[in-house]
């Protein structure tokens, strides 16, 4: 092929495929509208569900509350042992000793050396925490005044366990939901073909994801050394399977993250479906008002050429661009009505004087049904889409 010919060949391919989509937009506007309208009943008939058997536990209500859980664990946001006194002292006495080993640094190295070495911005922050020792020590007077009854050491191990303990829960939310996103994905790529990119998009992902769980059960494996529950260390092995021991030890008081996570998706899919409705009508209106404006445009063209130069090729083009236009927009108010139902008075739109006369579309109507019903139209361009994809 010549690069002529390539060019023509392309050219052709890319007339056929926009002038498909010009004519078929009415059709596949009013597809995505009966298939958002599926979709809807599905997820509500899920939501319901998931009440009745997984979060029968629970109240409803707990939604908000756990999509903030989610939103905490996805941003990395952990509350360090809910603020409590013990946990302070244990961090204050931590802040305490590592600006006593900075204490060192600074005061053999000052600001020029700094700057000849390069690492002024060390100096400065270094420097910086080495000033906040005093207040940090009155805080930690303070909060020894809380204990009266225990030692130094008796605080701070019990604030190191407090803190233990959070960040142990914090880990075990987000093993939880790493392992709950590498099974979404395993089903999603299930469902794609071998050779597709976004197949090979969730297996890299997935093994990323299996190497960051074994990084968190490490990590996790060390707290739990500290914390109050030494004994919820998970292998990799248990993870996969999603049989974590902290979920084994009778009836849940709380949710698990994977619950949590699951009843958040599937309210956020009902919002987003229940977006997308209004978004369809307005593409809807869209459509007949673009068609409109087609109609007016053309028709003062016409005006004006049969005005001035009687009959000549661009009137006839005019003519034959104002049947197109017409016929567009018969199509799709015919199309728009059966798909909207008792929705269709929402459009708000004067087409009697485009599309002539109520008489118009019955006959449009009934003769479409005489050929095909609706399910034959929907199948029609749902094959149309499976051959161009093949």
């Amino acid at each position: 092929m010549s690069a002529a010919g390539r060019i023509d060949t392309i050219t052709e391919h890319v007339f056929f495929w926009n002038s498909r989509k010009i004519l078929t937009m009415a059709a596949q506007l009013c597809k995505r509208y009966k298939d958002v309208q599926n979709r809807i009943a599905e997820a509500e008939q899920e939501w319901n569900q998931f009440w009745e058997t997984e979060g029968m536990e629970f109240r409803r209500t707990d939604i908000e509350r756990w999509h903030e859980d989610i939103v905490k664990l996805a941003q990395g946001q952990c509350d360090i042992a809910n603020g409590s006194d013990a946990s302070e002292f244990f961090q204050v006495a931590q802040k305490i000793e590592g600006v006593r080993s900075l204490s060192g640094y600074t005061t053999t190295v000052n600001d020029t050396m700094a700057h000849l070495t390069g690492t002024s911005l060390l100096f400065s922050e270094a420097t910086k925490h080495v000033s906040d020792e005093e207040k940090l020590l009155l805080r930690k007077a303070v909060l020894l005044q809380k204990f009266p009854s225990l030692t130094e050491e008796e605080i701070f191990e019990r604030g190191q366990r407090e803190v233990a303990d959070c960040k142990q829960h914090s880990l075990q939310q987000e093993i939880e939901a790493t392992c709950y996103s590498i099974e979404v994905r395993k089903v999603a790529s299930g469902k794609e073909a071998d050779s597709s990119k976004r197949r090979i998009k969730l297996r890299n992902k997935n093994i990323k994801e299996r190497k960051k769980i074994e990084a968190l059960l490490d990590v996790h494996r060390q707290v739990s050394e500290l914390s109050s529950h030494p004994e919820y260390t998970c292998t990799v092995q248990q993870a996969e399977k999603r049989t974590f021991p902290w979920n084994s030890d009778g009836r849940m008081m709380e949710a698990t993250t994977v619950l949590k996570k699951k009843a958040v998706d599937i309210e956020m899919l009902k919002k987003r479906l229940a977006e997308e409705l209004p978004l369809i009508k307005k593409d809807m209106h869209n459509y007949l008002l673009y068609y409109m404006d087609v109609c007016d445009g053309i028709e003062s063209d016409i005006e004006f050429l049969t005005r001035n130069y009687g009959k000549d090729g661009k009137l006839e083009m005019r003519r034959k661009g104002m049947v197109h236009a017409r016929d567009q927009l018969i199509k799709g108010t015919i199309m728009f009505r059966k798909a909207l139902k008792h929705e269709w008075d929402d459009l708000q739109l004067e087409l009697d004087y485009y599309i002539l006369s109520e008489n118009v579309l019955t006959q449009r109507e009934d003769a479409e049904e005489e050929d095909k019903t609706d399910e034959n139209i929907e199948s029609e361009y749902e094959s149309e889409d499976d051959n161009a994809d093949g």
